[in-house]
């Protein structure tokens, strides 16, 4: 009888996580519906869907990966001024699957040069590879070691995912490295987490109010959001003249 809430709790805490988290691939959703048909149109050019890969993937981690790292940042402090000290074992999870959101956000778009060609089974070996993963992984990970073992799980089923995603798009795009794109990406992210951390450090409190939590939110998107605009500030304008460029085309097709 004692364990029936118990478990409603740990469900309640992974629920928690898991909505948080989903947030993180909105970008990658929109930029891959949008682009899409110019991949379409330029099925035969090589050259040109190599260009759209790197645009999309680099514009989809500008959102992708400093949420996923402000999610790691501020989750005690989500958890203890919002949701309540009840919520602390959510800490973890929200995280360690903020962590495997931004892993998995890597080169996300690939899937879309993948169907333009009608080649479909890419993909299916992707979604295979995380089911067996999170099957193999990150299930035993929480029955034997709890939250810590199914964070652990998660990040492992995201590093496997890329590894798979990584073969393919080595496969269209030799000269493309994943690992690149998001050393890149993840640019303007830390350098918030730094601004973020060296306040805290110099302030030396642990235990943040309203206050110090909202002034440290805002220095970290205010950073962030600067340094994504000095590194990225070429990229929208490229995105936006492949995508004009593909448009083009297929209205001459």
């Amino acid at each position: 009888a004692m364990r029936l809430p118990l478990i409603r709790m740990g469900s309640g805490f992974v629920t928690l996580a898991f909505t948080l988290t989903r947030y993180a691939d909105r970008a990658d959703q929109i930029v891959a519906t949008t682009i899409y048909p110019a991949i379409c149109a330029v099925v035969d050019r090589p050259d040109v869907h190599r260009r759209i890969f790197l645009a999309a993937s680099r514009l989809t981690l500008i959102w992708a990966l400093p949420f996923c790292a402000g999610l790691i940042l501020f989750a005690p402090d989500l958890v203890h001024l919002v949701l309540g000290d009840e919520w602390e074992p959510a800490v973890l999870l929200i995280q360690g699957l903020a962590g495997a959101a931004a892993l998995q956000q890597v080169g996300y778009v690939w899937f879309s040069f993948y169907r333009a060609r009608s080649e479909t089974a890419p993909q299916a070996v992707e979604s295979a590879a995380m089911v067996a993963a999170f099957v193999l992984l990150a299930v035993p990970g929480l029955v034997l070691w709890g939250f810590e073992g199914f964070v652990a799980g998660r990040v492992a089923v995201s590093l496997a995912m890329l590894a798979v995603r990584r073969h393919y798009v080595r496969a269209l795009f030799p000269e493309v490295g994943l690992m690149r794109i998001a050393a890149r990406g993840a640019v303007p992210a830390l350098a918030g987490v730094g601004a973020v951390l060296l306040v805290r450090v110099a302030l030396g409190v642990d235990d943040r109010g309203a206050v110090e939590a909202l002034a440290q939110l805002l220095l970290f998107a205010g950073v962030t959001g600067a340094a994504t605009w000095a590194l990225e500030r070429p990229l929208l304008a490229e995105a936006l003249a492949l995508t004009r460029q593909g448009s083009r085309l297929a209205g001459t097709a």
